[in-house]
């Protein structure tokens, strides 16, 4: 998978072979993954690796895989989900599971931070998740805690309250939806 994040930067599927070594982003939990355990965890996330490069500069890291995100029915009318065939609705409980695009380990090089890299990956995202899973209706995501502000600028919400002790912060964007809830005012 190759694509561009726009003119001057352009998106390669990473593997063992790139070295991270001259990479840091300046957090120490995501600089200790990437270079240690990334690729071990990529697989045990069953994801995809994926780096955007500036004149064959690696500047961005993160990951991608099929997830889902658990809502309850409160949450459902919140974003005026629609349930249907594709969800995996729990018959025990008040909550569904829904298809989303995780995203692991988002990690922009430190000296190329404020130059909306994190931003152009995020579109790049969604525009890979609309353009070959368009039954995909959200992105999901732990966020570490100092990067929520990040998240929330680029359209995620909050899925859970902030817990003492906990490092990070599920978080989700819905995609599509804009477009369904316009198609059902005709």
């Amino acid at each position: 998978m190759e694509s561009c994040l726009d003119d001057k930067y352009k998106l390669e599927r990473l593997d063992e072979s790139h070295d991270f070594s001259s990479f840091f982003c300046g957090v120490k939990e995501l600089d200790n993954c990437l270079h240690s355990d990334f690729f071990q965890q990529v697989k045990s996330h069953k994801a995809t690796a994926l780096g955007a490069l500036l004149n064959d500069e690696l500047v961005a890291v993160f990951a991608i895989g099929e997830h889902y995100i658990e809502l309850d029915r409160e949450d459902i009318e919140l974003v005026n989900l629609k349930l249907d065939n594709q969800l995996l609705i729990k018959e025990d409980s008040n909550s569904v599971r829904i298809p989303s695009m995780e995203i692991y380990f988002l990690a922009v090089k430190k000296e190329k931070r404020r130059n909306k890299i994190g931003t152009k990956v995020i579109d790049t995202i969604i525009e890979l998740v609309e353009s070959q899973k368009p039954d995909l209706q959200f992105l999901s995501l732990d966020a570490l805690k100092e990067a929520i502000g990040f998240y929330v600028k680029v359209g995620f919400d909050k899925a859970e309250m902030d817990m003492p002790g906990n490092p990070t912060v599920r978080m989700y964007k819905a995609l599509n939806l804009n477009e369904e809830l316009e198609d059902d005012g005709d």
